[in-house]
């Protein structure tokens, strides 16, 4: 430390200074700041160079290792002080010195007393700054008389100021979503040059139309004895207004998978001793007889087998089906009827292969009649839950004429006989035998709360043999379910296999025979078999 003397000659005063190494450096660095600043004026004023092409400031972007990056191009000036020297020499420099005239003004430095008139003159500094040490040994200082510590004692901690970087964002260009249309035109074809016509298709190679693949009778047309056998090989239609009659003796083979559809009308009219038959041209099975609206099928001692190779063998629908002393049997599918009228009488419906539904199907939505008249049906092979019998009326506004008498009705895995009704029924339903199977008769219906009008007279019925279900009482007495009702039934005066009439748990405890459900009223019951129900 020493004393300094004024440079406008004032009286001089005494000053101590430290000179230590912390406060060179301070005040090396707050002239340093000082010089810049001066430097950036001077070069935002006078320098040509200071703005880019449009006089917007070329912005820098200083990074910690001291290298500078900019967004466009920065000017390169020798007026920034280089290593070793706070500022530039004198003779190279254009700038008053402190103390000169128009030199900086004085600045205080913390912790300095400052010189009137100027900055207090330090010790030049020789060769480069000073550079902290972080190797050096911790020390304690001084007491905490002075904030920074003594030579060899704990250094400060350097902190690191960086500018925040200023970044000038590059204008982006808007992108296009624009796309051009795609030409989807094609050329427009030359039509100067006419197309060379295509060679004449020589006759002998000419294809032939393709045949109508069915046959069509059409009037009136009679098939006899002398004609038989007689072979479809396609499909046969019988038109609308025709009619086509099969005499007795005649045999019709129709080719595997083919059928024969019926629009007009189709008798089969066999007798007791010369039938009609139906059979298989080839080793599949053919396919059925269908009849259309208004249609008539009638087959009278007919014999028909080795038909229904969709699951159905005779259907009609909207049309009438009359089936009179014939046999149907190793078929393999049922006889369907949708609002058609149905009359099958003295017919055997058995050993066939069904695989959905009943034996005989017969549902009406328009009203109608069915009458099935001594029929054995039984023996055939049966979806389970499938009964030989099924008749609906799906019509809660009609009512369904029904006459089921003298029929013999074998079940296998499901009931003897199926009711469904949502309508009323009228009619008889008498003289049968309803054996085997898990239930004897089952009326359903969906209306129960309307409760349909049910007036057929079911009586003189035998219903026997039916599996008795798994409940102890049922099978310590051979007891199966012989009818069951979702609707009010009258079914007095039926056989229930035994004298003592039928099981009901709580109504008949007593009976022995086949049981009654809910809604049946079966007193008084027959002691003996009906004469008129038939036996196997």
């Amino acid at each position: 430390m020493g004393s300094n003397e004024q440079p406008d000659g004032a009286s001089e005063r005494a000053l101590t200074l430290r000179l230590t190494p912390e406060n060179v450096i301070l005040a090396a660095a707050v002239l340093f700041l000082l010089a810049a600043v001066i430097l950036a004026i001077f070069f935002s004023l006078e320098s040509p160079n200071a703005t880019g092409p449009t006089g917007t400031p070329i912005a820098i972007n200083p990074t910690a290792q001291g290298t500078s990056s900019a967004i466009g191009t920065a000017p390169t000036s020798a007026a920034y002080p280089g290593p070793g020297s706070l500022f530039p020499t004198v003779s190279g420099q254009p700038y008053p010195g402190p103390g000169e005239p128009g030199g900086p003004t004085a600045v205080g430095i913390p912790g300095e007393t400052t010189l009137p008139g100027g900055f207090a003159t330090p010790t030049p500094i020789v060769g480069s700054l000073p550079t902290f040490d972080p190797s050096r040994p911790t020390d304690t200082g001084n007491g905490g008389s002075n904030p920074y510590p003594g030579p060899g004692g704990q250094q400060p901690t350097p902190v690191i100021v960086t500018p925040a970087p200023v970044y000038t964002p590059i204008p982006q260009p808007t992108p296009d979503t624009s796309f051009p249309t795609p030409d989807i035109s094609f050329p427009t074809p030359d039509t100067s040059i006419p197309p060379t016509p295509p060679p004449p298709r020589p006759t002998a190679t000419a294809v032939p139309p393709t045949a109508v693949p069915i046959d069509v009778v059409r009037g009136s047309m009679h098939w006899t004895a002398n004609q038989s056998p007689i072979t479809l090989p396609r499909d046969l239609q019988v038109a609308a207004g025709s009619t086509l009659v099969i005499e007795p003796g005649v045999e019709v083979r129709v080719a595997p998978g083919a059928a024969i559809y019926v629009d007009g009308k189709l008798y089969a009219a066999g007798t007791e001793g010369n039938p009609v038959r139906f059979t298989s041209a080839g080793a599949g099975r053919w396919d059925a007889i269908y009849g259309n609206s208004n249609s008539d099928i009638g087959l009278e001692y007919a014999n028909v087998s080795r038909g229904g190779n969709g699951g159905t063998l005779i259907a009609s629908k909207g049309g009438n089906l009359s089936i009179m002393n014939s046999r149907i049997s190793d078929n393999g599918g049922h006889i369907s009827a949708i609002d058609s009228r149905v009359d099958i009488r003295n017919s055997e419906i058995s050993g066939n292969d069904m695989p959905y539904g009943g034996a005989i199907n017969a549902s009406y939505g328009i009203g109608g009649g069915i009458t099935l008249q001594g029929n054995r049906i039984g023996g055939n092979r049966l979806a389970p839950g499938a009964p030989p019998v099924e008749i609906r009326n799906e019509n809660p506004y009609t009512t369904l004429n029904m006459n089921v008498q003298g029929n013999l009705l074998v079940g296998e895995q499901g009931p003897d006989m199926v009711v469904y009704t949502d309508g009323g029924l009228l009619g008889s339903l008498s003289c049968n035998a309803m054996l085997n199977g898990t239930d004897g008769l089952m009326v359903k219906s969906s209306m129960v709360q309307v409760a349909p009008q049910i007036q057929l007279d079911i009586s003189n019925n035998a219903i026997e043999d039916q599996t008795p279900p798994i409940i102890p009482t049922y099978l310590k007495y051979g007891i199966g379910r012989g009818a069951t009702s979702d609707l009010y039934i009258d079914m007095k005066n039926n056989w229930w296999r035994s004298d003592l009439g039928p099981y009901h748990p709580d109504l008949h405890a007593d009976g022995r025979g086949n049981s009654v459900g809910a809604n049946i009223t079966f007193e008084p019951w027959l002691t003996a078999r009906p004469g008129c129900a038939p036996t196997r």
